[in-house]
C-alpha cells in the first residue's frame, strides 16, 4: 500500500495482487507522464472500512476474507488473535494460534505487512497472534485459497497483519481504559507470589535469573558425597573437592517461595499513544507514523477441576483415576512500539521502513489439591509458580518501483530482520502427598515434577527473509490488462533452545506441609563432622541438575511464475431469463519452486519413545513443485464465482522434531518430540460464490476440500495418558461449507439504515483412519465393533458460527455491536491408548458501545464473555467424564479516547 498512491495517473483493470493494494494497471502500450510531485496529505492508505476491504476483496486474485480498523474498534478486540475468531472458518485455540477451515496453525502462514515472522513460542509452529495489538493493526487479510506468489505453507490459510500506516492529516491520539472482571478484580483469594521490580513491563529484572555459576553451559553437577575416606585414600581430595563444590551451587541457589500467596489484583488497565504526520525532506515527501501501547489483565478462577479416567471394570466403563480442585491466576502484560516510515524519492519510486518491539509475558500461579486411587488415602498438593517472558522485534526496509519507461514493470522488494526470544526462568514445581499429617516428597505417586524443581529456559531464534516480485503489465485485448509476475524468496533461521532443571533432594532436614519453609538459610548444604581427618557429611537440601537442548537451522528458498489474465470480457453480459449470468472470466495460474533444508540435534536426560537415544538429529531436505491455478468468472458486475486448485506443504517445527521430553503448560502434560516425522503434501480444492449487492454487502458461499498425506498430529502415547507426542498419519482429509453474510437492516425499514447485521457459519468434515493399534485399543475399551475406524483432526471444529449486529449513527457519533461467537467440540489431544480428550464448545457473547464526546474525545464501553460458559474438556466427544473444567468470569470495561 502506497501512502502516495493518489499523485499516480489510476486506470482501470485487472487488480495486482489479492493483498489490499491499489487496483492500478499500468499499460504498457503507452507509458503514463510523469505525475507532479504529491502535496502534503495530498493522499491517504487504503481505507480499512468495511466497504473498502469488500472492494478489495472482489477484485482480488485469492479467495480472501479482511477485518480492518473500523470492525476491531466496533467489535472491542484485543489483538489479532481476537481477529481471527470473526473469520469465516476459523477459531483459535489457546487465544493465540488459528485454526483455518479445520486445520491447525502448522498449515496457516503469519506474516507481518508480507514479511515472515519467526515464533518465539516452542511448543507451536506460528507466531503467537496475541503478540500483535489491536491498536497497531489496520486490517488483517486471510488469503485461503493458495497462489504461487505466497508461500508454500498456505494452506488451511495466510495470515498477514497490516500495521497502521501515514494519517490524510497530522494527528495524535491518547486512550486509557480499565475494565473490572467478576472473577479476579479485588478478589483477595487470587494467588501471586514476589517477583521481580520490572514484572509490570512483562520483563524480569534478573530476580528469576540462574546464578552465573549454575549457567555454564557443560556443568556436571555432582552427586552427594557422605565420606571423604581417610587422608590416605587416593579419592580423598577428589571427594573432598565435589562435596565442597555441591555445597557451594547449592547455596548460591538460595533459597525461594515455593507456593503463591494471595493478594488482591488492582483493575485491568491499558493505554495507548499513536501519531503521526507528513512532512518533506530534500524537498521530498516524507511519511511518520508512530504509536505505543499498553496492557495488564488479570485472569482468575479458584473452582475448576482437573481429573483423569482408566478403563473400569466392563466395556464401556470408566472409573476415576484422578480428581483435584483446580485454582490459577494470571497475570499478562502486552506492550508494543512501533515506527512506519515512508519517503518518495519520486512520484514511481518510494521506499518504505517499518520497526515492531513487542514485549509479552505471561505470570502464573496454581494450586491443585486432590486425590489418585494410585495411593489411595494420600492428598496431593500440586504448586506452580510460571513466569514466561517474550520478545520480538522486527525490522522491515521495502521499496516500490514503477517504471513507465521500460513497459510499465513494477518491482516490489521487501527484507526483513526479525529476533524472537521466550524465557521461563525459574518455573518453581512443589508437588508432595500428605498422608495423615505426614508429608512425601520425591517418589511414589506424587505427580511429576516429584522432586521440588526448578527449570531455567532460554529460547532464541533469529530470521532473516528476503523477496522481490517483479509485475510486467501487458495488454491482453483491447481494453483488458493482464499481467506477468515473477519472484523469488530466501529465508533462514538459526534457533537454539536450552533447558536447566535444577531439582532438589529433601535430605534430612525436616519437610513441613509449607513449600514456602522448605528452603531456609540454614538447611542449605551439608553439615559435616570430622574425626580424624576423615570427614562425614549430612546433607540437608541439596541440589541436582538435568539439562536437555535442541539446535536447529531452517532454510527455504523459492521462485515463481504467475500470470494473471482476461480470458473474456463481454461487451454485454449473457443473460439467462433476463438476469446477466456471465461478464467477464480471469485466469490466474503458475507454479512455485520451493526448496526446504531443516536441521535439528538435540540431547536430553531421557531416552526419546521413537527413537530410543538420548541424543537424536533430523534432517529434512526436500524440494517442492507447486502449482496454483484459479478461475474467477465475473457473472455479473458484482458477482463472481471463483474456482482453484493447488499443491502446498505443511513443515514440522523445531520443537516437533527435537527429541526430548519438557512439560507443556498449555496442555497440562509432559510433551516429546519426534524426530522421525515427515513433511505433508496437501492438494487443495475451492469453490466460492460471492456478490456484494451495495457497498459494505455481502453474501457468500464456499466449498472446499483438502486431501493430505503425513498429516502431523498430536497424540497421547503413554499408557497412563501423561505423555503426548507427535505422529504422521498416512492419510487425512477435511472439507466442509462456509455462508457468509453482511447486509444493512434499511431493507425492512429506512429508519434502520444505521442497522446492519453479519456473519458466518462454517461446517467442516475431517477424518484421518485409524492404526491398526488405536483400533485394538478402543475396541477393547468399548467392544468389538463399536468404534469408527476414523477419527476427526486435532483442533477442527464441527461447525463454527460468529454473529454480529451494529448500530452506526455518524450524527450522535454513537456506535454499539453484540458480537456472538461458537465453535463445536474439537480434539484437543489425540490418544493412542485412551479415549481422545475434546474441548467442547465455550459460547462467547459481547457487547461494545462508544460514545463521541464532542469532536476530540470519545468514551467506550465494553461488556465480554456475558454468557461465562464453563470452559470443558472432556474425555471423549460428548460424555460427562471431564478432563478440566473452569470460568473466566464477565469482564466490564471503560476506555477514554482524546485526538489532539
Amino acid at each position: 500500500d502506497s501512502f502516495f498512491s493518489e499523485a499516480r495517473e489510476k486506470k482501470t483493470g485487472a487488480a495486482l495482487g489479492g493483498d489490499g493494494r491499489s487496483n492500478v494497471a499500468i499499460r504498457a502500450v503507452a507509458p503514463p507522464a510523469l505525475a507532479p510531485r504529491p502535496k502534503l496529505f495530498a493522499s491517504a492508505p487504503p481505507k480499512s472500512d468495511i466497504k473498502q476491504l469488500l472492494s478489495e476483496r472482489s477484485k482480488a486474485a485469492a479467495s480472501t476474507e479482511s477485518f480492518g480498523s473500523e470492525q476491531i474498534s466496533k467489535s472491542g478486540v484485543s489483538d489479532a488473535g481476537a481477529i481471527i475468531k470473526n473469520v469465516a472458518g476459523a477459531t483459535v485455540v489457546d487465544g493465540k494460534f488459528a485454526v483455518i477451515r479445520g486445520l491447525n496453525d502448522r498449515y496457516v502462514t503469519t506474516t507481518l505487512n508480507g514479511g515472515e515472522v519467526p515464533s518465539a513460542d516452542p511448543y507451536r509452529k506460528s507466531v503467537p497472534l496475541d503478540l500483535f495489538p489491536a491498536q497497531i493493526i489496520n486490517k488483517v487479510v486471510v488469503a485461503k485459497t493458495f497462489t504461487p506468489d505466497q508461500p508454500g505453507t498456505y494452506t488451511g490459510g495466510g495470515i498477514n497483519i497490516v500495521t497502521k500506516s501515514f494519517p490524510e492529516k497530522s494527528f495524535a491520539s491518547l486512550s486509557i481504559g480499565g475494565a473490572y472482571n467478576t472473577q479476579a478484580t479485588g478478589n483477595d483469594h487470587f494467588l501471586t507470589y514476589q517477583g521481580g521490580q520490572l514484572d509490570w513491563l512483562g520483563i524480569d529484572d534478573g530476580t528469576r535469573a540462574i546464578p552465573g555459576a549454575l549457567a555454564a553451559p557443560n556443568l556436571v553437577v555432582p552427586g552427594p558425597v557422605f565420606d571423604s575416606r581417610r587422608p590416605t585414600h587416593p579419592d580423598y581430595e577428589k571427594n573432598i573437592a565435589k562435596a565442597e563444590q555441591l555445597n557451594a551451587l547449592t547455596r548460591i541457589m538460595g533459597t525461594t517461595q515455593f507456593a503463591p500467596t494471595q493478594e488482591a489484583p488492582p483493575l485491568n488497565h491499558n493505554f495507548s499513544l499513536a501519531a503521526g504526520d507528513t512532512t518533506h525532506l530534500f524537498g521530498l515527501p516524507l511519511g511518520v507514523f508512530g504509536g505505543l501501547n499498553y496492557k495488564r489483565e488479570f485472569l482468575f478462577y479458584e473452582d475448576g477441576i482437573r481429573r483423569s479416567y482408566v478403563p473400569g471394570s466392563g466395556q464401556g466403563n470408566f472409573d476415576v483415576r484422578g480428581d483435584a480442585l483446580d485454582t490459577q491466576a494470571l497475570d499478562s502484560v502486552n506492550w508494543a512500539g512501533m515506527v512506519n516510515l515512508a519517503y518518495q524519492l519520486s512520484p514511481d519510486h518510494e521506499l518504505g521502513f517499518n520497526f515492531l518491539y513487542n514485549q509479552n509475558s505471561a505470570n502464573l500461579a496454581r494450586q491443585q489439591v486432590g486425590t489418585t486411587t494410585d495411593d489411595a488415602g494420600v492428598i496431593f498438593h500440586q504448586n506452580r509458580l510460571h513466569f514466561i517472558e517474550r520478545n520480538l522485534n522486527t525490522y522491515q526496509l521495502k521499496g516500490t518501483h514503477q517504471l513507465p519507461e521500460v513497459g510499465g514493470i513494477k518491482l516490489e522488494w521487501l527484507g526483513v530482520i526479525s529476533q524472537t526470544s521466550q524465557e521461563e526462568p525459574d518455573v518453581r514445581f512443589f508437588n508432595y502427598g500428605e498422608r495423615g499429617g505426614d508429608i512425601v516428597i520425591g517418589g511414589g505417586s506424587v505427580p511429576d515434577p516429584k522432586n521440588p524443581t526448578r527449570y531455567f529456559r532460554d529460547l532464541k531464534e533469529n530470521n532473516r527473509n528476503v523477496k522481490a516480485d517483479l509485475t510486467v503489465p501487458f495488454r491482453q485485448w483491447e481494453w483488458n490488462d493482464g499481467e506477468f509476475k515473477f519472484g523469488l524468496f530466501d529465508s533462514f533461521s538459526e534457533r537454539t533452545f536450552v533447558d536447566r532443571e535444577v531439582y532438589y533432594n529433601a535430605g534430612k532436614a525436616p519437610v513441613t506441609g509449607d513449600p514456602n519453609a522448605f528452603l531456609t538459610p540454614h538447611n542449605l548444604g551439608y553439615t559435616a563432622v570430622t574425626n580424624n581427618g576423615r570427614i562425614s557429611y549430612d546433607w540437608n537440601r541439596y541440589i541436582q541438575t538435568r539439562d536437555s537442548a535442541y539446535q536447529g537451522d531452517f532454510g527455504v528458498q523459492a521462485g515463481y511464475a504467475m500470470l494473471d489474465m482476461p480470458v473474456l470480457t463481454l461487451n454485454e453480459p449473457l443473460r439467462f431469463l433476463g438476469q446477466p449470468i456471465l461478464e467477464k472470466v480471469r485466469l490466474i495460474g503458475g507454479v512455485r519452486y520451493e526448496t526446504t533444508e531443516l536441521n535439528i540435534n538435540s540431547r536430553s536426560y531421557l531416552a526419546n519413545s521413537a527413537t530410543g537415544k538420548t541424543t537424536n538429529s533430523s534432517n529434512l531436505s526436500q524440494v517442492d513443485l507447486l502449482p496454483g491455478l484459479g478461475l474467477v468468472i465475473g457473472l455479473n458486475s458484482n458477482m463472481n464465482l471463483r474456482i482453484s486448485y493447488s499443491q502446498t506443504i505443511a513443515r514440522p517445527s523445531f520443537r516437533e522434531l527435537a527429541g526430548y521430553r519438557s512439560y507443556d503448560p498449555t496442555l497440562d502434560l509432559l510433551l516429546e518430540g519426534n524426530p522421525n516425522l515427515q513433511m505433508s503434501a496437501i492438494k487443495n480444492y475451492d469453490l466460492r460464490w460471492e456478490w456484494f449487492p451495495r457497498p459494505g454487502e455481502l453474501f457468500g458461499v464456499s466449498l472446499f476440500y483438502k486431501d493430505l498425506k503425513d498429516a502431523i498430529e498430536r497424540q497421547i502415547i503413554s499408557t497412563d495418558g501423561d505423555i503426548v507426542s507427535f505422529a504422521n498419519r498416512a492419510t487425512a482429509n477435511v472439507g466442509g461449507i462456509e455462508f457468509e453474510a453482511r447486509k444493512s437492516l434499511d431493507f425492512l425499514d429506512p429508519n434502520l439504515s444505521g442497522f446492519s447485521f453479519g456473519g458466518n457459519l462454517s461446517l467442516i468434515k475431517s477424518e484421518t483412519p485409524l492404526t491398526r493399534e488405536e483400533l485394538y485399543t478402543l475396541n477393547t475399551i468399548f467392544g468389538q465393533g463399536n468404534v469408527k475406524p476414523t477419527r476427526s483432526l486435532y483442533d477442527q471444529s464441527p461447525y463454527i458460527l460468529n454473529l454480529d449486529l451494529s448500530y452506526d449513527n455518524p450524527h450522535s457519533g454513537t456506535t454499539a455491536s453484540l458480537i456472538f461467537n461458537t465453535a463445536g467440540e474439537r480434539i484437543a489431544i489425540a490418544s493412542l491408548n485412551t479415549e481422545d480428550i475434546y474441548e467442547q464448545p465455550a459460547p462467547g457473547l459481547d457487547f461494545i458501545c462508544a460514545q463521541k464526546l464532542g469532536r476530540r474525545m470519545s468514551l467506550k464501553f465494553t461488556a465480554k464473555n456475558l454468557l461465562n460458559p464453563e470452559i470443558q474438556r472432556t474425555y471423549g466427544k460428548a460424555t460427562s467424564r471431564l478432563f478440566s473444567s473452569y470460568r473466566r468470569g464477565l469482564t466490564f470495561g471503560l476506555t477514554l479516547g482524546y485526538e489532539f
